[in-house]
């Protein structure tokens, strides 16, 4: 019967061989490397959380199993429990050092469980192992990227308003595109600190950008003398490119001034990480960086052709996967994301986002009975995503369903006011028969395009 069950799973027969494992376990319940081999066709057949109570099993006599241990971990990776991945993965690389699948899973489930400045040592400690590993600087870069919005946000909180947050607001801004926004954030900070470093500058250069290098030349004459390094020694050091010392500098402190350099130079560290990845050959981690650059650009047509070589060079991965299917919709690439769409529902059949980005391209396309359906699945399997909410609600009103849309808006815009939605909901109101409170959502509704109209007013770019 071993014989047997160990030529299935060289012909990946998976299910059979778990069948006759199950069989030879109970037969000989205190025989450890049953366990082990039942695991190892539950896991390989997908069945994680049965994989895990057996190999569990097997660990309870044979503690220092590295590959045991790194299976644990995986198969928590593959039930989205980073955070339980953590502990497995940890002890596979304690009794394996060098084990580089090991590692990189370790830092992977440190970076998903919220721990982006553990998980940077572990993907430093990998690309000392394996510099050309596209996966470790990928990771890497995320890890700083994470560091670098975790000093954002704390500075946020400490000093909101202030010129720092302002100007950290404006870099932002500037890096996406949206130069109306950063002019606003810049202005903000020279309004609190008319010496913010590097505003007048990054003025000049938005000035330039629409073409006014009148305005540019005319900002630049304001800049104020700036003092001897002593006295701003981080900005001098960003300068200078010594990232290494800001951070350390700034590793335990709190004051805005500290918290402002420290994200930069995080941020800095990411771009670094992202360099050396593109100057690797091609590999699905830098189509997955190009695709998130071109997402950050606005460009959802050249960010699709990303994920799609991202996809075809590991095809087996579902993130990549789901990340096509975004830029796909985005781009109107409907018929496309159908197809990909079932192939992801064909791996994965209780995917989210499967039947998310189906119905979401199905109701693009006006096909509202196919599309209610898979938006209802995807619902009932990730309740809590207000997109997914959101287009099911437009598919019901898009069917003449009023009242079925109602729930979905309402929860919605819990997360606060949106115009959009606070017209649906008032014509799913109305579809349902209550005037009143279509008339109370409109009402809402013009009170939040009041506030938008002043924001684009203040976001003009006005001369020095």
């Amino acid at each position: 019967m071993a014989r047997e069950a160990s030529a299935a799973m060289k012909s990946r027969q998976f299910e059979t061989a778990e069948r006759i494992y199950l069989d030879l376990v109970r037969h000989f319940p205190d025989e450890p490397g049953l366990a082990l081999n039942l695991a190892l066709a539950q896991y390989s057949s997908g069945k994680f959380e049965a994989a895990l109570q057996q190999f569990h099993r097997f660990l309870e006599s044979h503690p220092d199993h590295g590959p045991a241990w790194l299976l644990v971990g995986v198969a928590q990776q593959k039930l989205d429990r980073p955070a339980k991945a953590v502990q497995a993965l940890r002890r596979a690389v304690e009794l394996d050092p060098a084990n580089r699948t090991a590692r990189l899973e370790l830092a992977d489930a440190l970076l998903r469980s919220g721990r982006p400045a553990s998980a940077a040592t572990e993907f430093l400690a990998l690309v000392g192992i394996e510099r050309s590993n596209p996966k470790a600087w990928l990771g890497l870069g995320l890890s700083y990227t994470e560091m670098s919005r975790s000093s954002a946000e704390t500075l946020e909180r400490k000093a909101p308003g202030s010129s720092y947050h302002q100007l950290l607001l404006a870099h932002s801004a500037q890096a996406r595109g949206r130069y109306r926004a950063a002019f606003r954030h810049y202005r903000l900070a020279l309004a609190a600190d008319p010496g913010a470093p590097g505003a007048h500058v990054a003025v000049a250069e938005i000035y330039r950008e629409v073409g006014r290098a009148d305005w540019a030349d005319a900002e630049l004459a304001k800049m104020p003398h700036k003092g001897p390094c002593e006295n701003r020694k981080l900005e001098c050091w960003f300068e200078a490119g010594e990232i290494e010392a800001i951070l350390s500098a700034s590793e335990s402190e709190s004051a805005p001034e500290f918290l402002y350099w420290r994200a930069r130079a995080l941020g800095e560290k990411a771009r670094e990480a992202h360099r050396e990845l593109l100057s690797l050959p091609p590999s699905a981690a830098a189509f997955r960086l190009l695709a998130s650059i071109e997402e950050l650009g606005g460009r959802a047509s050249d960010a699709a052709d990303a994920w799609r070589k991202a996809v075809e060079l590991e095809p087996a991965d579902p993130a990549l996967r789901r990340k096509l299917l975004g830029s796909l919709n985005a781009a109107g690439l409907f018929e496309e994301s159908i197809r990909e769409a079932r192939e992801l529902l064909r791996r994965r059949p209780r995917s989210a986002a499967g039947h998310f980005y189906s119905g979401d391209a199905l109701l693009e396309l006006g096909r509202y009975d196919e599309a209610i359906p898979a938006l209802e699945a995807a619902v009932r399997l990730d309740a809590a995503a207000d997109r997914m909410r959101v287009s099911l609600a437009t598919a019901y009103l898009s069917a003449g369903r009023g009242a079925d849309a109602i729930p979905h808006l309402e929860a919605a815009l819990r997360a606060g006011e949106d115009e959009r939605l606070l017209f649906q909901l008032s014509r799913a109101y109305q579809l349902a028969g209550r005037p009143e409170q279509a008339r109370a959502a409109l009402e809402r509704r013009r009170i939040a395009l009041s506030g938008r109209r002043t924001l684009a007013i203040a976001d003009e770019i006005t001369p020095p």
